[in-house]
């Protein structure tokens, strides 16, 4: 399975949704849900640091990199929208509970 990141940004859209993989995950264990988000929202599934690369590129990642990751992300992604939605799984759940609480524009895990 190839690892890679999926953005549609849509200019004016005053919507986002952000999904969030796990340690072991991928941003294609959320392609089931794309379809799902409408069409007018903006949405992005991270690829965290390290993931889908080698074994070495793993070993390089570390917990504050992927925060760190996950918050510009927000914040980018807060830059340009009202909302912000986040989906999440497993240690990527860990995140979006911190973002949640940091950034008032997102409004629903």
């Amino acid at each position: 399975m190839e690892h890679t990141e999926y953005r549609r940004i849509v200019p004016g859209a005053d919507t986002a949704v952000l999904f969030i993989h796990g340690i072991a995950g991928t941003p294609r264990h959320f392609d089931p849900f794309l379809p799902l988000v409408p069409e007018g929202y903006s949405v992005v599934s991270l690829l965290l640091p390290g993931h889908g690369g080698t074994v070495r590129d793993f070993s390089r990642a570390s917990m504050a990199g992927w925060e760190t990751h996950v918050q510009r992300t927000v914040q980018e992604l807060a830059a340009g929208h009202e909302r912000i939605f986040l989906a999440a799984h497993s240690m990527g759940t860990l995140f979006a509970i911190e973002q949640a609480i940091r950034e008032p524009k997102v409004k629903g895990l």
